[in-house]
């Protein structure tokens, strides 16, 4: 995704009734809208301020800090006195680009946007399915830098580049023409699930000492999968610029916040005198079974590190997915969530809490919680909640509402004409096997994320197939192996008998019938791919031929029929003609010889006469 922001800033006065609406800038050209975000500052809305018309808030212990719509268009009203509040406006615009997984890499192509946007306001997300088995292990710039290394990070902001197994983005200063090639590890340990339950289990508090290093090697919980750590480095002393003498290696580090400051200490009087002391904190996210500290500094160096364990839960339904949480499951767990992570074809809408609690108009927020704080966040395609706060715990059944677009399955034959009533079979995660309407689709609703593989099925033969990994579009193009047969019918003599009955067989079953025009032709438009029986006849003669069809073929199939007997429309074969000729050529030899027979008596008798006479 190539992501473009418009920032502006504003000034509000609205007196009672009165009400205020926010409309986002014109899309730049290719870019579509993704959401317009109204920001409210750390003091939120003023309380007599009301929204109208929003698609999800950001809140923070009950201050409305921000209003999100993805329509493009934000109302607020004034109930009541009137109010005087600033606003940063931001609009939040998406260009997406699919690409294929090929060999180990990616290679993405960044351009600078057109006036008036800049690198500053652009973003660049990769995103890999988390049931696809890759995972991101390197990121390669234009200039040949490599992103990821500690040292460019920690160059750069903590927002320039963020990194997990399967989401990378880049932004503002790591952003430069020309192309990254993301490079890529594949296996089945990289496969994610898409409902889980993720854990802080516990924190810990270790230390490296003065010029030396240390590896920490995290063991999984029974029944759970490590995924990372959250690292926090600190150190505090006495002012010394040694903040970058610390290295951290592991499979993947995503530097996420750094604090750098002086805290001057000073008495009533100088009885004490002034204390100045640097403090300094690096905060990241570590990804493999183990990471490194190696620590420069000529002091000690002060180390938290949390675990992140996942376990897949969750029921997946047409409407949602619903992840149970047993108490048994958390014990000795500090923090606990449920989380969902979707493909692009489904919408998260709601989070439904076991008390009934619905929280799916918030994009994030804080809440008072027992005497804790809960956190809970719902975006378009993924959305978490807290189950757990140190002592504050909410077990049951959770449900996270999703709206899944269907995604239709178009079948054509091989001249692109729509495949009516062919059967689809799905396989996946979930089966489903539907037959096409007259437009030669079917729709199914994926709602459990996976590979799928697709049959297709005419006439109990199988014509096509293809795998479904990433859906890229809600509409899958399948073209089968269905071909148009025509049919040519010939008399003996090889001309063009019409009215011939013509039968395709498969197997025991007769596929298609048909009879001949006046041309002799017949044509089958839509015959699958295999061996078939061609039976045609003509009256009483019959002709039987085996053809084997796998792509548009024409067949000319030659009937033993010489002529036909006017009036009686009785067909002769040559077989049969030549035999009536021989019959009648044998009567008419006969009646010869019979007639031949009596004249040579006739002569005798006449010869006998008249030597009588003469004698």
């Amino acid at each position: 995704d190539y992501i473009l922001k418009a920032k502006d800033s504003g000034s509000f006065n609205l007196n009672e009734g009165a009400v205020a609406e926010i409309t986002a800038p014109p899309e730049p050209a290719g870019y579509e809208l993704m959401y317009l975000e109204a920001k409210f500052g750390d003091e939120g809305l003023p309380k007599n301020i009301v929204p109208i018309m929003y698609d999800h808030i950001r809140e923070d212990k009950g201050k409305i800090t921000s209003l999100i719509s993805s329509s493009g268009e934000i109302k607020i009203a004034c109930k009541s006195g009137n109010a005087s509040f600033n606003a940063i406006v931001e609009a939040v615009y998406v260009k997406t680009s699919w690409m294929p997984i090929k060999g180990d890499e990616l290679k993405v192509s960044v351009e600078e946007p057109e006036e008036p946007f800049s690198f500053k306001d652009m973003t660049v997300r990769v995103t890999i399915e988390n049931f696809a088995p890759y995972a991101i292990s390197g990121v390669i710039a234009p200039s040949g830098i490599d992103l990821l290394s500690l040292s460019t990070q920690e160059q750069l902001p903590p927002e320039a580049v963020e990194i997990d197994p399967k989401h990378l983005y880049i932004s503002g200063e790591a952003l430069q023409s020309g192309v990254y090639h993301v490079k890529l590890l594949k296996g089945e340990k990289y496969i994610l699930p898409s409902a889980f339950i993720a854990i802080h289990e516990k924190f810990i508090n270790e230390t490296v000492g003065a010029n030396r290093a240390k590896t920490f090697t995290i063991r999984s919980r029974k029944g759970w999968k490590y995924l990372g750590s959250i690292v926090i480095l600190y150190s505090l002393g006495m002012p010394k610029n040694e903040k970058t003498a610390i290295k951290l290696e592991a499979q993947l580090v995503d530097y996420v916040y750094f604090k750098d400051e002086l805290i001057h200490i000073e008495g009533a009087s100088f009885l004490i005198p002034p204390l100045d002391m640097k403090f300094w904190l690096k905060a990241f996210i570590v990804f493999g079974d183990s990471f490194k500290v190696d620590n420069h500094m000529s002091s000690q160096l002060n180390v938290i590190y949390i675990p992140i364990m996942i376990k897949e839960a969750g029921e997946w339904t047409p409407e949602g997915v619903f992840i149970n949480i047993k108490e048994t499951d958390l014990k000795d767990v500090t923090m606990a969530y449920a989380v969902v992570q979707l493909p692009s074809y489904g919408t998260i809408e709601d989070v439904v809490t076991p008390s009934g609690e619905s929280y799916g108009e918030y994009a994030s927020a804080l809440k008072p919680w027992y005497t804790q704080l809960r956190s809970m966040g719902v975006n378009d395609h993924e959305a978490f909640i807290q189950v757990k706060s140190r002592g504050a715990i909410e077990a049951g059944q959770y449900f996270f509402k999703v709206d899944w677009k269907p995604v239709t399955i178009v079948t054509v034959d091989s001249n692109r004409r729509p495949l009516k009533q062919a059967l689809v079979e799905v396989k996946g995660p979930a089966s489903f096997t539907v037959t096409t309407d007259n437009e030669g689709k079917a729709k199914v609703k994926l709602y459990i994320p996976g590979e799928y593989t697709v049959s297709i099925k005419f006439h109990g033969v199988e014509v096509g197939s293809s795998v479904i990994g990433t859906i890229t579009d809600t509409e899958l193009r399948v073209e089968c192996e269905v071909y148009e047969l025509k049919i040519v019918t010939q008399n003996a003599l090889g001309q063009a008998l019409g009215g011939t009955e013509v039968s395709l067989i498969l197997g025991d079953k007769v596929l298609y019938t048909g009879e001949t025009n006046d041309k002799g032709i017949v044509v089958f438009d839509q015959v699958p791919k295999g061996a078939y029986i061609v039976q045609a006849v003509y009256k009483r003669i019959e002709k039987v031929q085996d053809v084997e069809v796998a792509k548009n073929e024409v067949v000319q199939i030659k009937l033993d029929m010489l002529f036909e007997i006017p009036y009686l429309g009785f067909a002769v074969s040559t077989v049969e003609a030549a035999s009536i000729v021989f019959a009648v050529g044998a009567i008419l030899t006969l009646l010869l010889f019979k007639r031949a027979g009596r004249r040579k008596e006739e002569t005798e008798e006449g010869l006998e006469m008249e030597v009588e006479e003469y004698g």
